[in-house]
């Protein structure tokens, strides 16, 4: 029989070594076709490609993503689809019942060729697409839109990159515009306790420098998230205040699109930049040239703070 085997080298479970071995198995039996996807939507011109090419059998070593590719390659074909696991969570595999393991999966695969067992599965139909299980919409449609969209954070972060995206959704869908005349401008630290803030890692405590000396203020919000990235967008959203390293929004302020408050009051804590290097009598000129750089760079004002005033001038 003719199998073509389209595989995710960026599949969660996915290494040469376990391709390697699902490919020998499958030789030894059939004729096989190796195909390995390098792009978003590849899999689903892989699997159509295979079937023209006259595959009777397209097996996918991938997760749900890949699997939803290539069932869209397979459309209206009559070539068999098979599932050998090496997703994340394989959600049909399982659903259908068959092992989520590749080298369980493979295994079973050729039992169920050898008996000559199919099983029909109907398609649900969104748009121009058609899905084997479920379809997402609104808010989870849109988390994993996004980060289908960033692979690399996908890789890197695995479950957690739909975490940061369903922060990110949530400022976006709550679709409250902030404004500080709602509540009047904060003058004083003090005023925060009356204003919404987004917190960074459950630091509700924000300490400034006043005339009358050292002042901690408690602050609280409806959102705290150890994700700057989820801040920024919580503030771009008019979400609340927020602590934020002005390099980080000076696009925004440039823009007008974030402002800043409390300006007379520095914050009782700063972040700074260190160099770090032996200790040693000769210093080599490259390194004094460095850190002499970095000091110009990143000194006092920082490079980022310079240009704002310069913008704002």
């Amino acid at each position: 029989m003719r199998i073509a085997l389209i595989a995710n080298p960026h599949a969660s479970r996915v290494s040469s070594r376990q391709r390697d071995r699902v490919v020998a198995v499958l030789a030894a039996r059939h004729k096989l076709e190796l195909l390995q996807t390098s792009h978003p939507g590849h899999a689903t011109e892989l699997a159509a490609r295979a079937v023209a090419d006259g595959a009777e059998v397209v097996a996918v070593l991938g997760g749900d993503g890949t699997v939803n590719e290539v069932v869209n390659g397979l459309r209206d074909a009559d070539a068999a689809l098979a599932l050998l696991g090496g997703g994340r969570v394989n959600v049909l595999a399982r659903g259908l019942g068959l092992p989520a393991s590749p080298d369980r999966a493979t295994t079973r695969l050729l039992e169920l060729l050898a008996a000559g067992t199919r099983r029909r599965v109907s398609l649900g139909v969104a748009g121009e697409r058609c899905f084997a299980l479920n379809a997402g919409l609104g808010l989870g449609g849109a988390i994993v839109r996004e980060v289908e969209r960033r692979q690399r954070a996908k890789q890197l972060y695995g479950d957690r990159a739909y975490w940061s995206e369903r922060d990110r959704q949530l400022c976006e869908a709550a679709g409250i515009r902030y404004r500080v005349n709602r509540r009047g401008t904060p003058h004083h630290p003090s005023d925060l306790a009356q204003h919404e803030c987004v917190i960074l890692s459950d630091q509700r405590d924000w300490s400034f420098v006043t005339p009358a000396g050292p002042l901690t203020v408690r602050v609280g919000g409806r959102l705290a998230t150890d994700n700057g990235e989820v801040i920024r967008d919580a503030l771009l959203a008019g979400f609340g205040i927020a602590l934020k390293s002005t390099w980080d929004v000076a696009p925004h302020l440039r823009s007008g699109e974030l402002v800043t408050v409390l300006d007379s009051y520095p914050l009782g804590e700063t972040v700074a930049i260190w160099a770090v290097y032996p200790s040693r009598a000769f210093v080599p000129p490259k390194t004094v040239a460095f850190i002499d750089f970095l000091a110009a760079h990143f000194g006092d004002p920082p490079y980022w703070d310079d240009e704002l005033d310069r913008a704002a001038n």
